[in-house]
This record gives structure tokens, sequence and C-alpha cells, in this order.
């Protein structure tokens, strides 16, 4: 979702490039409440990285972090919930403007 859902929407709602970094990505998400919390999401997104591409030696960092995880599935829920209604609006505006275009 924070790879290519976000920044696709942004892009769409809000001329985003591409070259602008993450993080700024992740506040301007936020405050048009794409996203429940910038600061949650990155905290996910650090937790993710760190399950998936260190500690292989450490059984029981990668247990207490797929734990820590699963505790967030409802923030990921909400942010995903906030996403597509994000989405369907900007999906509603452009459906709006074409059938303004044609009507004109």
């Amino acid at each position: 979702m924070g790879t290519r859902l976000l920044p696709a929407l942004l892009r769409l709602t809000q001329g985003w490039h591409d070259s602008e970094p993450f993080l700024d990505e992740l506040n301007r998400a936020e405050k048009l409440g794409m996203l429940p919390s910038a600061e949650q999401w990155q905290m996910l997104r650090e937790l993710r990285n760190q399950t998936a591409h260190e500690y292989p030696a450490q059984p029981e960092l990668i247990l207490a972090n797929l734990r820590l995880l699963v505790s967030h599935v409802p923030l990921l829920e909400q942010a995903y919930a906030q996403l597509a209604r994000a989405a369907q609006k900007r999906s509603s505006a452009a459906a709006q403007q074409r059938s303004s275009e044609k009507g004109a």
C-alpha cells in the first residue's frame, strides 16, 4: 500500500512528484485523511523491514516483530479503508468531470 497505492493516489489528487521524500508523502497523506498516522505508518514500515531483512539468526526477535505487526492489523485496515475512500472520491470526481465535459 505504502509504496504503490499511496504514491499513485497522491499523484492523482495532488500532483505529487516521485522525487519528493517518502516521509513528506506520508505527512501529506495523513493531512489529507488518506492515512490515520504518518508516524505509526513509518513505525510499521520500519518494523516490516526489520522482520523481512534483518536478524535471521534471531527467531525470537522475528517472532516479537510479527506479533507487534499483527497487533497493528486494525491500523492497516483503517489505512486501507481511508485510501480506498480517497480513490473512490477521485474516481467519482473524474467521472463527473467527464460527464460534464460531454454535456457541454
